[in-house]
């Protein structure tokens, strides 16, 4: 609050006086010294100081007053889950983005690969990893009032066997591994036994996906839980084969099959004789 001259209303040399902050009550309406029941819901800054010049004329020095508006208690957002400081966090009047807030609650607890996001807005929820929302800006979204933000840590993991020199239940150790990376990380096929041609791989696709495909829709695909059981088959003896497995990613639950070569299958038989392939006689006796 400006006057026009010293000494006025509120004593200052300077003639001013900057009153603290004040909070809106549950009526509308703020006070100030001398000037009650300035109302202030549905109001605008400019109105305010309008109100607030008016009640002091006649009290103060030709009052000037600016009114500016620190926080909206009312203007937040709920951040919970595996953060650092789960809170109600107010948005700043030039608006907050998802990223924003979380660092506001300290971020997440655990790696950013194994932490999913999820914002609910109304009843609609929409989720995506962390990892996505910090390198996809429209990932980042903007937030409004109301919205709730929830970190879960949700490791996830793929499994890979058959004929392979380490079979396993992988987790993953960033947002996005290839096919290729998971055959990889477990030292790749046999040499004696892998069919490199037969390297299947087991995932649960949406309808739409499939669909995408050129895939009818079939009766039982409503009675999947889950997704619809889809199989891929790769043949990672051919070149092109090998660009798709370095391209694709794996998901959260998907499985790698690698099967045995016919001729290790074969071999298999003949043990179960008391034979063995290892010589061309063997295999002419058996084959008559």
């Amino acid at each position: 609050i400006f006057e026009a001259g010293q000494g006025g209303l509120f004593g200052n040399d300077k003639g001013q006086v900057t009153i603290p902050p004040m909070v809106i009550d549950p009526t509308g309406d703020i006070s100030i010294p001398y000037a009650s029941g300035i109302r202030a819901l549905d109001q605008t800054p400019k109105q305010v100081e309008q109100q607030i010049a008016d009640a002091l004329t006649g009290k103060a020095f030709e009052p000037q007053v600016i009114v500016s508006v620190t926080s909206n208690a009312n203007n937040a957002v709920t951040v919970q889950g595996a953060v650092s400081k789960p809170a109600r966090i107010p948005l700043r009047l030039s608006g907050d983005r998802l990223s924003d807030v979380l660092v506001a609650s300290g971020g997440p607890r655990y790696p950013t690969h194994e932490t999913t996001i999820s914002v609910t807005r109304g009843a609609k929820t929409s989720t995506a990893s962390m990892q996505r929302v910090l390198e996809d800006p429209r990932q980042n979204i903007a937030l409004r009032s109301g919205d709730i933000i929830t970190a879960a840590h949700k490791p996830r993991s793929y499994t890979i066997m058959g004929s392979v020199n380490r079979p396993a239940h992988v987790s993953f150790d960033k947002d996005r591994v290839t096919v290729m990376e998971a055959v990889g990380k477990a030292s790749g096929l046999l040499d004696q036994r892998a069919d490199p041609a037969s390297v299947f791989l087991f995932r649960r696709e949406s309808q739409n996906t499939l669909k995408s495909y050129g895939r009818s829709s079939s009766k039982w695909w409503h009675e999947a839980k889950g997704g619809i059981p889809t199989i891929y088959w790769l043949d990672l003896s051919k070149p092109e084969s090998l660009f798709h497995a370095q391209s694709a990613p794996m998901r959260d639950g998907d499985l790698i099959y690698v099967a045995n070569a016919e001729t290790v299958e074969l071999a298999k038989v003949l043990q179960l004789f008391g034979l063995a392939l290892n010589t061309t006689d063997r295999f002419v006796t058996v084959t008559e």
